[in-house]
């Protein structure tokens, strides 16, 4: 009787590792960026405006206040370009908030929205405001009801661009942890087996 040499046990340990490994790659690429695009639309003294946010963040959640990176868009005959920078009030201007449906007003703090606006034979800094007298009398978040370029907004409205919710970073690991049973199990098999010929 001719007895098979026994595979090394060290392959299904190698498959493992190779497997486990892989699954800690996936979760870190599953990892959200930073970053979460929004779209608004507006309506200023009949004048149909729109166009999209980008905000910090790696979630939409209700009522949770977001710095704005990045604006674009069109309002009336003016080309939004970028956001106001340069404004003495960093900490209350271009923050915005999110009441969780998909029409949400465009919430704002104190001091507002700044953007730069563009027509091909002018440039402004323009600005949304959320108090029609041109002072405050609250610290918290509220609907955008002024600009100072055209006048009353009678309609504003903000939404995720992209509202599904990335791959929880449980679900590689799960896998992971499968892979690695499914290991040990063929391991245990190989080990049993007499291997006879």
């Amino acid at each position: 009787m001719i007895r098979a040499t026994r595979p090394s046990r060290r392959m299904p340990i190698a498959s493992g590792a190779l497997l486990l490994t892989g699954s800690i790659l996936t979760l870190g690429a599953a990892a959200p960026a930073h970053a979460l695009t929004w779209n608004w639309t507006a309506d200023t003294g009949g004048c149909p405006s729109s166009g999209t946010l980008e905000t910090d963040g790696s979630n939409y959640v209700a009522n949770q206040s977001y710095r704005i990176t990045a604006i674009s868009g069109d309002i009336c005959s003016w080309t939004v370009t970028g956001l106001n920078t340069s404004s003495s009030n960093q900490n209350s201007v271009n923050f915005i908030s999110w009441d969780g449906s998909q029409s949400s007003p465009i919430l704002a703090l104190t001091n507002g929205i700044e953007f730069k606006a563009y027509q091909p034979i002018a440039s402004q800094i323009a600005s949304w405001r959320w108090w029609p007298g041109g002072s405050s009398t609250s610290s918290g978040f509220a609907p955008v009801l002024q600009t100072d370029y055209n006048g009353a907004i009678t309609f504003g409205q903000l939404s995720p661009a992209n509202p599904t919710n990335p791959v929880p970073g449980p679900l590689p690991l799960m896998g992971a942890a499968a892979a690695f049973g499914w290991s040990r199990k063929l391991r245990r098999r190989i080990s049993t087996s007499p291997f006879r010929l």
